[in-house]
């Protein structure tokens, strides 16, 4: 066999972002909304985690909390997701964990952990918010860490896992799958409608790890140390310890980096109530600014909260 050329991500990523100064920043609406707008948008800290709290003008009463994946704690690849919620008058936490942004500790596992769990006891206790009705939202590693954060915070009433990872492949097949999955024709309906070259700055931000290192997403070894981390995690293991919570699952058909039958292997041992939302023709990368993944995930909190 051929070996695999190693495809290379950083420097497409940085090509596209070279399209910034022609593309609009629609998420410039979203953390700086104007006096018309029909939200507003708050800087916060929830314990030690940098974060945002977006709250409608029109609010219905309950809260959604939004755990990023280990690509990027940005908000604008997932904008979809947020103009839903708001529209629909959910008030929307988020937060970073440890290694981005200005948070203080590393990313290791035990740090992530204790994040989430103190995020989400920070949010039960803020104003306005009901701590009756509140939902979560995990992407990719955020996901993983829910579920083992999950037994902690049962008073929790939904839970949407995005795109769950059991382990975070490292081989370059998995990534030329990816990358033909996001560029194919059947993707167009969602990259033209989003930011390409913004989206992909999102993920050139360096996340810090305990030993020192600062790498992207698009660095080998982040991919092993992310995988590092989810065998910590076990989430097939924390799966089958999640509390009665009604659980979602957004998965993609052709995501390379977390396999649908992954997905069918998570939701099985799952022991309280769960679905799996499939998206035909979306991978771990297309289905993150796909607004019917949106509109799904409304449809699991307009249910549950």
């Amino acid at each position: 066999m051929f070996p695999i050329i190693p495809i290379p991500l950083e420097t497409i990523a940085r090509t596209l972002q070279l399209f910034t100064p022609f593309e609009p920043d629609p998420g410039r609406a979203l953390l700086e909304p104007g006096p018309a707008a029909a939200h507003t948008a708050t800087r916060l800290r929830l314990a030690t985690s940098p974060g945002w709290r977006l709250t409608p003008k029109n609010p219905n009463g309950a809260t959604i909390v939004y755990g990023h994946g280990a690509g990027s704690e940005k908000l604008l690849p997932n904008l979809p997701l947020f103009e839903a919620w708001l529209a629909a008058g959910y008030t929307v936490f988020t937060y970073a964990l440890p290694g981005y942004d200005d948070h203080p500790e590393p990313l290791t596992t035990e740090a992530a952990l204790r994040c989430v769990r103190d995020v989400l006891e920070a949010i039960r206790t803020q104003p306005g918010v009901d701590g009756d009705r509140i939902g979560y939202i995990g992407l990719s590693l955020g996901a993983a860490l829910i579920l083992r954060v999950a037994p902690q915070v049962p008073w929790l009433k939904a839970l949407i896992l995005f795109g769950t990872p059991l382990r975070m492949p490292a081989g370059e097949w998995e990534r030329w799958q990816e990358f033909f999955g996001t560029f194919h024709p059947a993707s167009s309906a969602v990259l033209g409608d989003a930011p390409s070259g913004r989206c992909a700055a999102c993920f050139l931000d360096p996340v810090r790890f305990a030993d020192g290192a600062a790498l992207i997403v698009y660095h080998p070894p982040f991919s092993r140390r992310i995988d590092a981390i989810l065998a910590e995690l076990d989430p097939l293991e924390a799966a089958a310890a999640l509390p009665p919570i009604p659980t979602r699952f957004l998965q993609g058909e052709w995501d390379a980096l977390v396999p649908p039958a992954t997905t069918t292997r998570i939701q099985a041992a799952i022991p309280g109530p769960s679905e799996i939302a499939w998206f035909p023709r979306r991978n771990h990368t297309t289905l993150l600014y796909d607004r019917d993944a949106a509109a799904s995930s409304l449809a699991w909190f307009d249910q549950h909260l």
